[in-house]
C-alpha cells in the first residue's frame, strides 16, 4: 500500500541505511527546524531482509508525523529517537503524545487529529504494509527507557538481526 518506486527485490536494510534515507528525505525540513534526530548504536546495527519499498515509507510516515507533532510543543529541544531492542524497533518523540481516548482508533483508516492536511491514512497504511511482511506496529505509552512524554511507536520485525 505505501509504495515507492524502485527495485522489487528483498534487500538487506541496515539501521545505517534507514538513517541515511531519513536524513536525506527530510534534509530541507531538518535544516529549517530545531528538531534533533537521535539514532542509537543498536538501531544503526540492525539488519533486516525486506523490500525497501515496504520499509522506507513506514519510517517516512512515522518521522513525518513526529515532525508535525513535536513542532506543536514548546519549551524543549524537539527530538525524534530511533532505538532497537531484540526484534523491536522504537521510534519516539518528545511531542504531546497520543491522547488516551484516541488509542483505539490510532491505526484506523481515516482517523486523524490534524486540523489541516491530515487524511488519516498514514498509520493505517504503515500497519498494512508491515503486516504484508509479517511485521507489526503498536503504540506504547512510555518509551523504551520509561519516559512517559511523547509518542512511542514500536515495530516488531520478523527476522530482524541486531549485531
Amino acid at each position: 500500500p505505501l509504495k515507492v518506486s524502485g527495485k522489487k527485490e528483498i534487500t538487506n536494510i541496515s539501521g545505517n541505511d534507514i538513517e541515511k534515507y531519513i536524513k536525506s528525505y527530510f534534509s530541507t525540513q531538518l535544516a529549517t527546524t530545531n528538531i534533533q534526530l537521535i539514532f542509537s548504536s543498536s538501531f544503526r546495527k540492525l539488519n533486516l531482509l525486506e523490500f525497501p519499498s515496504r520499509i522506507y515509507p513506514v519510517f517516512i510516515n512515522l518521522v513525518n508525523n513526529a515532525i508535525f507533532w513535536v513542532k506543536k510543543t514548546t519549551n524543549f529541544q524537539p527530538t525524534i529517537t530511533f532505538d532497537c531492542k531484540g526484534c523491536d524497533v522504537w521510534i519516539s518523540d518528545n511531542g504531546p503524545g497520543v491522547d488516551r481516548d484516541d488509542l483505539s482508533n490510532l491505526f484506523t483508516l481515516f482517523f486523524t487529529r490534524r486540523l489541516k492536511g491530515g487524511r488519516g491514512i498514514g498509520l493505517y497504511l504503515c500497519k498494512q504494509n508491515l503486516m504484508a511482511g509479517g511485521h507489526t506496529i503498536r503504540y506504547q505509552s512510555q518509551s523504551m527507557h520509561g519516559e512517559p512524554n511523547g509518542a512511542h511507536f514500536v515495530m516488531t520485525f520478523k527476522g530482524l538481526k541486531n549485531d
